[in-house]
């Protein structure tokens, strides 16, 4: 029996991300017509950036439409198997049994003075995760239409759709390296991904979820649901993923302030930025390097030769040690990484026109990209350069 009665669920309040995006479009088009300009796509916000892309990437998917856990629809499957002579099918909602002999595992450590240590029903206990799991209290708004993933630091967004895929998930909304939300064109979808692919665990805080029932499917918005794992392809073998599965809320955002921690575990098959290839110091005079690892790629110090301009246009390097300057710089390799996120799918890049169909950079937008760097470096060097010169001209005219 349950000590304290659960709060009603609110099912989505806010409205849909694609109301606000057509209502703010829709305010656009009347200002535009009042004033005679043109119409501008509103695509300043923040969140109407979230929602124009998720309304331009996000897939068809399918929708349930019935309740395959309500009681009626229970009883027509069992009168449909008894007609037939068949096994009724039913999704199965048990959850994971606990420990039975905990209490012996307790006085067994105090009789040897060890540390007492729970066992991990997650199996996360040895996976090396970047962001802490976080519980929602009951009191928090849930989206029924979203499933939350926590575990998923070496999958990419295509992996995380491809693990419900039998269930037409639309989109993936990443929160941090750690965890995503993946959604469903309705609920009833996202409940049967949920069932299929997981099992209840046990409430953590009891004082929390006290009086939660684990195996009644009207408290699945509320608990942690251990994920079958993920099989990742690495090269020839496959790599198990554990994961945990839970109804999404409302806290569940991306945050938009503070720092931004990345490890990108889910490129160069979990290595992350640890295949960079190093470059080696010159030794100094005394026959010892810097000490300092410059890696290949990537914004950094370089030496840049300076240039001086001449009367026709064109430049010639500048001759002597002064020719060298420190510069930050970025190859082209990263100038063409440099605006992507790091989860977007091919199919997402290409959808940008500054990408090609392959998803790597246009050559014309990398050129002007380069283009522009020079002529802001000459920009700055150039008063310098002058300066330089009269002064090497008033030194071989003397007094």
């Amino acid at each position: 029996m349950r000590d304290t009665p659960l709060p009603e669920m609110q099912l989505d309040p806010k409205p849909a991300d694609t109301d606000i995006l057509e209502a703010e479009r829709d305010k656009h088009r009347k200002r535009a017509e009042r004033f005679g300009t043109d119409f501008v796509e509103p695509g300043q916000r923040s969140d109407l950036k979230a929602a124009s892309k998720k309304e331009r990437l996000q897939k068809p998917g399918f929708t349930t439409g019935i309740n395959l856990f309500s009681q009626e629809e229970a009883q027509k499957r069992q009168g449909r198997a008894a007609r037939f002579g068949e096994a009724p099918t039913t999704l199965s909602y048990e959850p994971i049994q606990p420990i039975e002999d905990m209490d012996q595992l307790k006085a067994r450590a105090e009789r040897f003075n060890m540390e007492f240590k729970a066992p991990d029903l997650t199996g996360l206990a040895t996976e090396d995760l970047l962001e802490q799991r976080r519980l929602p209290g009951r009191e928090v708004d849930r989206r029924p239409t979203a499933i939350h993933v926590y575990g998923v630091d070496l999958m990419s967004t295509a992996e995380c759709l491809s693990y419900f895929g039998e269930w037409g998930p639309t989109f993936c909304e990443w929160i941090n390296d750690s965890s995503c939300n993946v959604t469903f064109q309705d609920e009833d979808s996202a409940k049967r991904a949920m069932v299929s692919k997981s099992q209840p665990l046990p409430p953590e805080d009891p004082a929390m979820l006290a009086g939660l029932e684990v195996s009644d499917i009207g408290n699945l918005p509320y608990l942690w649901h251990k994920g079958q794992p993920f099989l990742k392809p690495i090269g020839k073998q496959q790599r198990s993923i554990p994961l945990l599965l839970r109804m999404a809320t409302a806290e569940d955002v991306k945050p938009t302030s503070g720092p931004h921690q990345t490890r990108r575990l889910w490129v160069s098959n979990g290595k992350g930025s640890q295949g960079t290839q190093k470059r080696r110091q010159r030794p100094d005079a005394e026959g010892q390097g810097s000490g300092v690892t410059q890696h290949r790629g990537g914004r950094g110090k370089r030496r840049r030769k300076l240039r001086m301009p001449l009367a026709d246009g064109s430049t010639q390097p500048v001759m002597g040690g002064q020719g060298l300057e420190d510069a930050d710089m970025m190859d082209v390799d990263d100038a063409m990484d440099a605006p992507w996120n790091e989860h977007e799918t091919l199919a997402e890049r290409q959808a940008t026109p500054d990408y090609g169909m392959s998803g790597g950079m246009r050559s014309d937008k990398i050129m002007a990209l380069q283009q522009q760097a020079m002529a802001q470096q000459m920009l700055q060097i150039q008063p310098d350069m002058q300066r330089e010169l009269v002064t090497y001209g008033d030194v071989l005219d003397g007094p």
